[in-house]
């Protein structure tokens, strides 16, 4: 296996945050950690330098910040009877930051899988 055919650098790059910031939807409930996608959104290119870092900063070290790990859990109603609480399902809402990171990563990956023929 060369060294093109590995996966050694997962580098975050600004652009890409920038972009992902960009295309948020701002109307997305705000999770645990408070930063809400609108200013997400309006400051993409304030933040994306930064965000970039710490992203990179967490696939280097493997580590996830510890807000990042929490979620508000919500009722979500399905169907029958609203006194009933088998007819509700939880839903988790967490850091919209830590979706991001993990969309970024898992684009890169699957990228890198597809240039590579193994995944179609």
């Amino acid at each position: 296996m060369t060294q093109d055919e590995r996966l050694t650098d997962l580098e975050v790059k600004t652009e890409k945050v920038m972009k992902q910031l960009t295309t948020l939807d701002a109307t997305k409930a705000i999770g645990p950690d408070k930063v809400s996608p609108w200013v997400l959104n309006e400051a993409a290119q304030a933040l994306s330098v930064l965000l970039a870092r710490i992203f990179n900063e967490s696939l280097l070290s493997g580590e996830l910040s510890s807000c990042w790990k929490k979620a508000n859990v919500v009722p979500i109603f399905k169907k029958g009877d609203r006194e009933q609480a088998l007819n509700y399902r939880p839903a988790s809402l967490t850091s919209i930051l830590y979706k991001e990171h993990e969309r970024i990563t898992r684009l890169r990956l699957v990228t890198h899988l597809e240039n590579r023929t193994l995944v179609m």
